[in-house]
């Protein structure tokens, strides 16, 4: 049956370009998500939310979701996680399948998002790079046999929000579940390092896409394991080929996971 749906996916995805609704188009991701999508012929950004300006090219800017005339298939949300409530309360009402791509979420706001996947199909990831998700399959494959200390030091472009960034949470809580113990520590205090903690340390500077860098010490060596982006591109196309992904799904929270199987 899955395979079936598979086909009937891919010719909807052929014949018919994927209409999206961009939230916070005007934004430093939203302005890369837009010219990256130029390039995808079986998606098309049919118009933008966004609280400044009028038009990214071709596509008109309103100024809320309720504004929207044209007919879409999807949200794909690149702005703030105080967006969320009013988000979710419109995709909820009207059924429509929703990629989050916006961090620093509450677990109020988590909560909320948790619920509504049980109306309609909802995708969330930290990081929608491929490539950085390969990697920390990776980083969580070597720690399930490191019996040492773990320390995460994740640099982000300086106007970048949140800290720690979320995916070097990620990253902590697939080591954590990799080894079967362990607890996050993000601002060291005073006191002596405990044993099972990881450490993460965010630095904030320049335009730097993201950099993620995990070090494993033992008493007689260290491996470091690190992985960066080039630029933004490689999490606007994840976020585009998620919008894909939705069509057809059936309700329920979805993730990298499933996307890159």
């Amino acid at each position: 049956m899955e395979t079936k749906q598979c086909e009937r996916l891919q010719s909807i995805e052929l014949t018919n370009p994927v209409r999206i609704v961009l939230i916070g188009i005007n934004g430093v991701m939203g302005r890369v998500v837009a010219n990256v999508s130029k390039s995808m012929k079986d998606i098309e950004i049919v118009a933008g939310v966004d609280m400044f300006g009028d038009e990214v090219g071709s596509v008109k800017i309103y100024r809320s979701l309720e504004m929207i005339e044209k007919k879409f298939d999807v949200i794909l949300d690149f702005s703030v996680a105080g967006a969320c409530e009013k988000l979710i309360d419109y995709v909820s009402g009207r059924r429509i399948p929703l990629v989050i791509a916006a961090t620093g979420h509450s677990k109020e706001q988590l909560g909320l998002i948790e619920k509504a996947s049980g109306q309609i199909p909802i995708f969330k990831a930290a990081n929608f790079s491929l490539a950085t998700n390969r990697f920390i399959r990776a980083v969580a494959e070597f720690a399930r046999c490191w019996d040492g200390d773990i320390e995460i030091i994740e640099t982000h472009h300086n106007k970048k929000i949140d800290a720690p960034s979320g995916t070097a949470l990620v990253i902590a809580n697939r080591i954590i579940d990799a080894r079967g113990f362990g607890k996050i520590v993000c601002s060291r205090g005073n006191g002596r390092r405990e044993v099972g903690e990881i450490g993460i340390s965010a630095i904030r500077g320049g335009v730097v896409a993201g950099e993620h860098e995990v070090r494993f010490f033992s008493d007689t060596a260290e491996v470091l394991m690190r992985e960066l982006e080039y630029g933004k591109e490689s999490f606007a196309k994840g976020a585009l080929e998620a919008c894909k992904f939705l069509i057809g799904k059936d309700a329920g929270y979805y993730g990298i996971e499933e996307l890159i199987r």
